[in-house]
């Protein structure tokens, strides 16, 4: 019954990224309040809809919002009021099947719950690169809010390339519609 999104909770603005979330495993670990913070979900969120939320999380249109309010740590207030963006039930299975190829890549198989996270979503993993995955999230997440590839391109503007490397960022404006 752990959570499963934890997210960094020392972070600063000018971070190479500020908003770093990821899914904790089914056992062998428990969050730290110290470092490491914990989002809890309603009992019934569905998998889903949790695979979506770490993925928005990880997006840079996310990390831009945050970046806005943070000094020197993730707050619960902070991570409370970052916009949702505006998905359909679609948009969410297919960023949560994204999210779920990402992980089992990583090697993370199974969340909380007993679940595998392949099994977590009703669409397949996904094909592609890492970077067309990322891209995929990108765009989704900028088509919920209507961001535009030239309000994108200031987004991603504001991350070195350590934090979104030169041929991700071009995979992501290629993505855009």
């Amino acid at each position: 019954t752990h959570p499963v999104i934890v997210y960094r909770y020392p972070s600063r603005s000018d971070d190479a990224r500020t908003l770093i979330a990821t899914a904790l495993p089914e056992k062998g670990f428990l969050p730290s309040t110290g470092y490491v913070h914990a989002i809890r979900h309603p009992p019934g969120t569905s998998p889903e809809c949790i695979l979506a939320l770490l993925a928005y999380f990880n997006s840079f249109t996310c990390d831009w919002w945050v970046r806005r309010f943070v000094d020197r740590h993730v707050t619960a207030p902070v991570v409370n009021h970052v916009p949702l963006p505006k998905w359909s039930l679609e948009d969410v299975r297919s960023v949560a099947a994204a999210s779920a190829t990402l992980l089992v890549r990583r090697g993370l198989t199974h969340l909380p719950g007993h679940k595998t996270a392949a099994a977590c979503c009703d669409s397949p993993l996904t094909e592609g690169t890492d970077g067309d995955l990322l891209a995929s999230i990108e765009s989704a997440v900028a088509a919920g809010f209507g961001v535009t590839r030239s309000e994108l391109t200031t987004v991603l503007s504001d991350f070195s390339t350590t934090g979104c490397p030169e041929d991700l960022r071009k995979t992501i404006m290629a993505s855009v519609q």
